[in-house]
């Protein structure tokens, strides 16, 4: 889980052996970003910090978008199949089209 307001979070893994590791970033309507080529190395027994928010280059393919200062994953993924493309236009026009007919039914 991720602050929305400070954009961090903290996790433990107290049994994770040292060794390197990818950071895999999911959000439920965006593009699964990965830490960038190489992964993370993690040391059992000490803090590793990592923030994907400073550079393009923190995600694996450059996969981030600057916007307001903070490089972002980004968003549009409604059917989670790696790709922003038709079949999410589609998820997305038919719920604002029904969206509509609920407002609808609920003015009469």
């Amino acid at each position: 889980m991720i602050d929305s307001i400070n954009f961090t979070n903290w996790s433990v893994y107290n049994n994770t052996p040292t060794g390197r590791y990818y950071i895999a970033v999911k959000h439920h309507n965006s593009i699964e970003t990965w830490r960038k080529s190489g992964g993370e190395q993690f040391t059992l027994g000490y803090n590793t910090i990592y923030d994907i928010t400073t550079e393009n280059t923190q995600a694996y393919g450059n996969n981030l978008k600057l916007k307001g200062g903070k490089y972002c994953i980004y968003s549009g993924d409604c059917v989670q199949d790696g790709f922003i493309d038709g079949s999410d236009f589609i998820v997305i026009e038919n719920d604002a089209y029904f969206s509509g007919l609920e407002d609808l039914f609920l003015q009469t």
